[in-house]
């Protein structure tokens, strides 16, 4: 499914990423591991295009990953959620920038809320939600086009981060 090869990324001139090579096949669950500073999070912004690389490959079913950006379910670990929007407006949002159009999103924002245990909370605003509940709304906005690949960058962050722990 997912192949990076021989992954190089310098920022500042530090080399972050020397030589990086894995397969994720279709169905795997893969996690990244190591301390603060190893580039996990530079590894997965390259991944979904955020940022460039220098030399090496990625390819997603064997083409270009950049030619399957709308393929792709991500959240970052600073997702940013306005507080004073619903949950369904800020779906909306994110929703219309993934490229869904209006009716898609009609049908499609109830049904992942509903998938990620936030029925009934629609119109909560952003602000209201608990530090859980906003991670499940990080990622009802992560799958809510139906990506083939979902990445999550520190999933756990964001309810701690929420309660004002660092």
């Amino acid at each position: 499914m997912i192949t990076v090869e021989k992954l190089h990324k310098t920022i500042k001139k530090r080399k972050i990423l020397s030589d990086v090579s894995f397969t994720v096949a279709q169905g795997e669950c893969v996690g990244l591991l190591g301390p603060n500073g190893a580039g996990k999070t530079t590894l997965i912004k390259c991944m979904t295009g955020v940022l460039h690389y220098e030399q090496g490959n990625i390819t997603f079913h064997s083409k270009p990953i950049a030619q399957h950006k709308q393929d792709i379910g991500y959240l970052s670990q600073h997702t940013d959620f306005k507080p004073w929007m619903s949950c369904a407006e800020s779906l909306r949002f994110f929703g219309k920038l993934s490229g869904l159009d209006a009716a898609v999103l009609q049908e499609a924002i109830p049904a992942v809320l509903e998938e990620v245990g936030l029925k009934g909370k629609e119109s909560y605003k952003v602000e209201q939600l608990s530090g859980g509940m906003k991670q499940r709304l990080g990622i009802a906005q992560a799958i809510l086009h139906e990506p083939q690949l979902l990445i999550l960058d520190e999933p756990v962050s964001h309810s701690i981060r929420s309660a004002g722990t660092k």
